[in-house]
């Protein structure tokens, strides 16, 4: 049997889904096709990062419970030891060589090495953290 792949969204690929424009229908159908028979997972930090939105945002009880029904489609990634060390490491080879990634985009890409594997993102940091396997949409 074979096993099924595994990914890890990104916040902003996540978000596409909780906004209602036609602008983001194409990214959303382009995004649902990719993901389709995948394990779809979400690091804690972009957890985090969609609750404080809906805070920033005082977002009523509706809004609030799409965004819960949108986060119990995805497993969620919680931070080991190893996810720590990988960010710490990563964040330093990249500051290395100039690239400047912020600490909630590190911890994505941290456990995204921790598990080996690919980070699905709607910006192009990502793609500048070398070794990170990543899809871009």
């Amino acid at each position: 049997m074979l096993a099924t792949e595994a990914v890890v969204l990104d916040t902003s690929v996540v978000s596409i889904f909780l906004k209602v424009s036609a602008v983001h229908e194409s990214r959303r159908s382009a995004i649902e096709s990719y993901v389709r028979g995948k394990i779809a997972l979400v690091s804690f930090v972009s957890v985090a990062e969609l609750l404080f939105w809906a805070e920033s945002r005082n977002w009523g009880e509706k809004r609030r419970d799409e965004l819960d029904q949108r986060l119990r489609v995805y497993g969620i990634l919680n931070p080991s030891r190893t996810t720590a060390q990988l960010w710490a490491i990563k964040r330093r080879e990249c500051k290395a060589i100039g690239v400047d990634v912020a600490p909630h985009d590190m911890w994505i890409a941290a456990a995204a090495f921790e598990y080996d594997l690919t980070v699905v993102a709607n910006d192009g940091i990502f793609g500048r953290i070398p070794g990170l396997k990543v899809h871009s949409m």
